[in-house]
């Protein structure tokens, strides 16, 4: 059983030992940490009923910021910070909850099951408000010292740059890439579009905008930059993409981001390998849920 909190949706879903979704259930995210336990709770027995089966013996939720044990130490997008939600989860439901970073979920499905299945390291870069990023090293989910490990979105990337025009979330996130294509607007930029949103964006780059493309392939350069500097650190060669932007523009991402990354691969002549994410929005889900079978299992 998988859970994906987050910061307007929560859903929980059944997953059968391929990675397929069996049952779903789904409500919005409730802002109150003791509500959002309780509604973890429901939608996880609403999962099972759908599905016809009894409770499993642990569930894993995927949360959108850092973990350390049973306590999510910061979730900006919903207020929260030092919440035993683990603890919350297991009174409310009566079995063991663990709790797992978003990102780090979605690259252990991708790993496992998806787009990296038979690669022991591979890193994800999860393109979507912000950047997210996580790694499978040796086979193992790899966490971190306090939750925080491969946080592609804040690594610096111009350190000369002011706050907030240094990071890579700062540069290419959704937001960063709908802001930047507004400005050029403001200033008179010829466009399809009249305003910029994710929608507009995404569908400008699709039918080939001359300004939507420069911005967005121009981000995902950066993207690969990042992604290049990762695996010199950490030595993966596979490198999986995913999120809402690559869900909206589809796989001229994954190339545009290998184009750059392999322009920077060390040692020169190394071949990066980027590819799009199988699991899409269900990444984290499936993730999540292999990860609670995974903590049984040590």
């Amino acid at each position: 059983m998988g859970v994906d909190l987050g910061a307007t949706g929560l859903r929980a879903g059944v997953i059968d030992e391929q990675g397929h979704v069996v049952s779903r259930a789904k409500v919005a995210t409730p802002k109150d940490a003791e509500q959002a336990a309780l509604a973890i709770a429901n939608v996880v027995m609403q999962a099972c009923l759908e599905a016809g089966i009894a409770l499993p013996g642990a569930v894993g939720v995927g949360v959108p910021g850092p973990v350390v044990g049973e306590t999510i130490t910061a979730a900006v997008n919903l207020g929260w910070r030092d919440v035993p939600l683990a603890e919350m989860v297991e009174r409310a439901l009566g079995v063991r909850a663990v709790l797992i970073n978003d990102v780090n979920a979605a690259a252990l499905a991708e790993q496992r099951l998806g787009a990296a299945r038979g690669e022991a390291d591979m890193i994800a870069v999860w393109i979507g408000t912000g950047v997210g990023g996580g790694a499978v090293l040796g086979g193992e989910p790899y966490l971190g010292v306090d939750g925080v490990a491969v946080e592609i979105g804040h690594m610096i990337i111009d350190a000369r740059a002011s706050a907030g025009a240094r990071t890579v979330e700062d540069c290419c996130s959704r937001r960063a890439i709908v802001g930047e294509v507004e400005r050029r607007l403001s200033l008179g930029e010829a466009s399809m579009i009249a305003n910029a949103t994710p929608e507009t964006v995404a569908r400008g780059y699709r039918a080939g905008d001359a300004l939507c493309v420069a911005v967005v392939d121009g981000a995902l350069a950066l993207v690969g930059v990042a992604a290049a500097g990762a695996c010199a650190l950490l030595g993966p060669k596979v490198v999986v993409v995913g999120g809402a932007l690559v869900e909206a523009i589809g796989p001229s991402v994954a190339q545009v981001v290998w184009q750059a990354a392999n322009a920077d691969a060390f040692p020169p002549g190394r071949v990066l390998s980027v590819r799009q994410s199988v699991f899409g929005d269900d990444a984290g889900l499936i993730g999540a849920a292999l990860f609670a079978a995974y903590t049984m299992d040590r």
